[in-house]
């Protein structure tokens, strides 16, 4: 994961141009392979460079054109990077190099701002359009790589890390605490895709693009989704070969340096659909072994995640590597450095994918396939309704028995019944119906959980965060249908979650991939009927069907999931210190005016005793730690 930044001056003064360097100090775990600057009377451009394939052998960024009009600085690999240079070589154009930066700099030369719609790839750029005295910049369609910016009287700056704006001397460093509450309740980590923990300092939001120009920022949405109509096929064989299609390219292309890139492997179905594919074509190619890397527990006859791994890890052409919460041996202190100190305050939960990161960093990769977006592209968003108004009724009311992700008896005439008033609403009741709902909530017992102090709650309005919230997540499209199910892969649910994985994985120098969020696959599945997805209460059936000549039965058929980051983070904590040793009255007084301080002491006195503590307080008083260290760093230079 590579990182880029850059400065826009109105005041043309040098010295500030100069802090360049600062910014790429503060990315510099970003640039293993080199860090390297530019700079002109009124712009200064940073980049700090991770290999990940055989092309980036010729990266050398910022990167000019011919003549020194146009610069561009690149985070990012383009999965579509063969066909848009036969695209451009037809065009006339003169490629020097096999670098994607060269490719994004002729087509923006080649089509100006439109060349956006030629990219296919995750990405974050800028562009400085040297006789326009613009710079230009863009985030990719899924949100993959990070963006940030801040614009003031003076100029403009952004970077891939907030950090590295914030150690500009003319950025104010001022905590935004309305976010600090976001963390400490947890749930509202996607109140929003633009604000940061910093005030002023903002996210550029997937699909957008930013212009600069004569002092002024204009943000502007460069793509939107668009839903294929509902795909009729003949034969459940003909959804499952075009699944299997489309996945095995989206894998195909994201092997792209696959010397170094590997898989991350759950003991889930998407993780092994990925992996699966990948062996297959390493094996096609004479690639292999595929390199896996896996977090397991000590005993998989009492662990069915464990089992589950285990069973995926035995497929042919795999290389797997594993790592032990109750043995991590030589991997111990590089934990514990790296869970004590979080990038943000909302991954304290991350210590798992940390260790998978790890895991794969000692083994020598540079890129993770994995599959965070399978739960969201393969939803069937709204199946019983869907059901319902196709006349299938005890179809419909059999399929209400799954309640969270299991079949059960119980619950099923309610779930119906809901399903029923959703189905034959008319749009404009059932949005009034959700209205009305959505007014109600106030995230009071989320609040009381979470140890937030409450004049801090009542300072921020956290109830009103709450009500936006939901009112932001809600669909405006009718259940069942494409365009439902296709807003659910841009919701924040699943851009926030990439956001934390890519800070994981760039502490590590690791750029993950996910073939699930590729362009086609997402096209495709949001395409197919509802009852094609989910069937007899089995989520994502079409890929267990499709895959079952590659996956172990015992992984395809697994109907639940046991959750083996709590164990990590336990153990973590327990090779650091005791938790109640950790969190000192100095920590405590650091946030206080954030937390209830004496809750907190009260639970910290229930740990000297022994008493059991649920996950979720685990999670929340280890987080009061990190809060502590985050608000202290945040408040000074």
């Amino acid at each position: 994961m590579s990182g880029i930044c850059g400065i826009v001056r109105l005041d043309r003064d040098p010295r500030g141009l100069n802090e360049i360097t600062r910014m790429t100090a503060a990315m510099r775990h970003r640039g293993p392979d080199a860090i390297r600057h530019w700079r002109d009377e009124h712009v200064a451009l940073g980049h700090c460079l991770l290999r990940t394939t055989e092309e980036a052998e010729d990266e050398a960024q910022p990167l000019a054109n011919d003549d020194g009009s146009v610069l561009v600085v690149l985070d990012g690999t383009l999965w579509n990077a063969s066909e848009l240079r036969a695209e451009l070589l037809r065009s006339g154009a003169h490629l020097r190099s096999r670098a994607d930066s060269e490719l994004v700099l002729r087509a923006y030369e080649r089509w100006g701002k439109s060349f956006l719609s030629h990219l296919d790839g995750d990405f974050a750029l800028a562009i400085y359009d040297r006789p326009q005295r613009e710079v230009f910049c863009a985030r990719d369609r899924i949100g993959m790589r990070p963006f940030h910016y801040f614009a003031s009287d003076w100029g403009f700056c952004f970077a891939s890390d907030p950090e590295a704006i914030v150690s500009l001397s003319t950025v104010p460093r001022r905590v935004n605490e309305s976010r600090v509450a976001d963390a400490i309740v947890g749930v509202l980590e996607g109140y929003d895709l633009t604000s940061t923990f910093w005030m002023n300092v903002l996210r550029l939001a997937p699909a957008h693009s930013l212009g600069f120009k004569s002092g002024r920022p204009r943000v502007d949405r460069y793509w939107a989704f668009a839903a294929r109509p509902v795909l009729k096929l003949k034969s459940d064989a003909d959804y499952e070969e075009g699944f299997r299609c489309v996945m095995k390219e989206a894998v195909r292309r994201r092997l792209r340096g696959a010397k170094t890139t590997g898989s991350m492997l759950s003991g889930g179905v998407d993780s092994s659909t990925v992996t699966a594919f990948a062996r297959r074509l390493r094996e096609e190619a004479g690639t292999g072994p595929h390199p896996t890397f896996s977090a397991v527990g000590p005993d998989p006859t009492t662990c069915g995640e464990t089992r589950a791994i285990y069973h995926s890890a035995k497929m042919d052409g795999l290389d797997p590597h594993f790592i032990d919460y109750s043995a991590l041996g030589d991997f111990k202190d590089d934990m514990v450095k790296l869970t004590l100190n979080p990038p943000t305050l909302f991954d304290s939960h991350m210590t798992l994918i940390r260790s998978v990161y790890l895991l794969a960093h000692r083994a020598g990769m540079r890129a993770i396939l994995d599959g965070v977006g399978g739960d969201n592209v393969l939803s069937d968003g709204g199946l019983v309704p869907y059901l319902i108004r196709s006349g299938r009724l005890f179809s419909a009311y059999r399929e209400s028995r799954e309640i969270m992700g299991r079949p059960r008896p119980e619950g099923g005439r309610a779930v119906f019944l809901r399903s029923l008033r959703m189905a034959l609403a008319p749009d404009i009741v059932r949005n009034v119906r959700l209205k009305s709902a959505l007014q109600r909530i106030d995230g009071a017992e989320r609040a009381d959980e979470s140890f937030i102090n409450p004049e801090f709650a009542q300072r921020v309005n956290l109830p009103e965060r709450f009500r936006q919230h939901f009112l932001q997540e809600r669909q405006p499209f009718r259940p069942g249908s494409p365009a439902y199910r296709g807003s659910s892969f841009l919701s924040s649910i699943i851009v926030v979650a990439r956001e934390r994985y890519e800070r994981e994985a760039s502490r590590l120098q690791i750029e993950p991939r996910d073939p699930f969020l590729d362009l086609d696959v997402i096209s495709y599945c949001t395409a197919l009927p509802p009852d094609a997805v989910t069937r007899n209460t089995w989520k994502k059936a079409i890929l267990r069907r499709a895959m079952k000549d590659e996956i172990p039965a015992s992984v395809l058929w697994k109907d639940r999931r046991t959750q083996l980051g709590p164990q990590f983070t336990e153990t973590v904590i327990a090779a650091a210190r005791p938790l109640r040793t950790l969190i000192t009255e100095n920590e405590l007084a650091t946030a206080s005016c954030f937390v209830d301080t004496d809750r907190i002491r009260t639970r910290l006195e229930a740990v000297r005793t022994d008493a059991t503590l649920s996950q979720f307080e685990l999670h929340q008083l280890f987080k009061i730690l990190h809060l502590s260290q985050h608000v202290a760093a945040m408040a000074g230079k």
